[in-house]
């Protein structure tokens, strides 16, 4: 059995996220040890519970030691069961995060899935579902155009947000290749909140925030924006600042409203972090490089990484580790190279 250390690199839920689809992809079970060690609140939190519930849902997988609060676990993995998911995590648990441990694993798996969720789209330490589908799922459209529909927002505390994921059976196994970027031709500001803040102009006001510092570098025309509220169980708002290159490639940052803080601080806010990603030579942002390690490990390819950050680092650790050598993930001066599994 492999064990991981979950100590290694940035040490966060992401490493158990991105074993379980390993170990779906390779058929390995693993044990994870000192998960989240370094955390505040160390161990398992509800929010990776859920993802192992959800990957037991769909296969014939079983797991030791998933509860709240503890630090080891084990899985084996088995094969796919069923390509029908519902789950209400009756928490703002995130729906992106989930989709982290279940992507991968289902776009190899020659069957579609429908996946519905309930839980949290837009909350804390977690991409904001506009981020996740305009930025990371649009990067994967050449493997798969996965489907996404939200039907509701879900906010922290309560969630409650409505999410349907589709996937279809067959998916591309295609060598994941980004490079260097292009010239950005499209600036999109997407705006979002619920209906409790409309009539504060909360995503207008996040809107006119970014665009007050888009608009010193790029041309006013280039700029799309779009505001929508919608009913949710708890208020909150967010923003997206996205930016759209030449061949197609997309950069993003995003943003969550807060207590207190100016919705134009916000979108500001995010606008200056999209920024900050553009004056590196890649065409991807610092969020989805470690995104896509995964994906890159099974289908291969090459990804030059903005930076290497201790994200980059765990997911290259845990891949490697359901690998064999010829198979490794390798970062080499900026660039992070596989061979793949097909």
């Amino acid at each position: 059995m492999i064990v991981l250390d979950g100590r290694v690199g940035e040490g966060g839920g992401a490493m158990l996220r991105t074993a379980l689809a390993m170990s779906l992809v390779t058929g390995k079970p693993f044990r994870m040890e000192h998960i989240r060690k370094g955390r505040d609140v160390p161990g398992l939190k509800n929010q990776h519970v859920h993802a192992v519930k959800a990957v037991e849902s769909l296969t014939s997988s079983s797991a030791e030691g998933v509860e709240p609060g503890s630090l080891s676990m084990a899985f084996s993995p088995g094969p796919f069961v069923a390509g029908r998911l519902e789950m209400d995590t009756k928490t703002a648990a995130s729906i992106p995060l989930l989709l982290q441990a279940l992507l991968l694993p289902c776009m190899v798996e020659d069957r579609s899935f429908s996946l519905r969720f309930i839980g949290g789209t837009d909350t804390a330490w977690s991409p904001t579902f506009a981020f996740f589908k305009e930025v990371f799922l649009a990067g994967l459209v050449r493997l798969a155009p996965v489907g996404v529909a939200v039907h509701r927002r879900g906010f922290y505390p309560k969630g409650g947000g409505v999410v349907e994921v589709s996937i279809p059976r067959h998916c591309a196994r295609k060598p994941l290749k980004r490079g260097k970027r292009g010239k950005i031709e499209r600036v999109y500001v997407e705006a979002f909140a619920s209906a409790s803040l409309q009539g504060g102009n909360v995503a207008e006001r996040m809107v006119g925030g970014a665009r007050g510092v888009l608009e010193r570098v790029f041309p006013p025309d280039v700029i799309e924006e779009k505001v929508s509220y919608s009913e949710a169980k708890s208020p909150g708002a967010g923003v997206l600042v996205m930016g759209q290159d030449s061949m197609g490639n997309r950069l993003g940052s995003d943003a969550l409203g807060e207590r207190g803080v100016l919705a134009e601080k916000v979108g500001t806010r995010a606008a200056r972090s999209l920024l900050n990603e553009l004056r590196h030579g890649s065409s991807v942002d610092v969020h989805v490089a470690d995104m896509l390690i995964p994906f890159m490990a099974v289908f291969g390819g090459s990804v030059l990484l903005p930076r290497r950050t201790r994200h980059v680092s765990s997911n290259v650790y845990v891949c490697n580790a359901f690998l064999e050598e010829r198979n490794h993930v390798v970062v080499s001066e900026g660039v992070a190279k596989a061979g793949g599994l097909f």
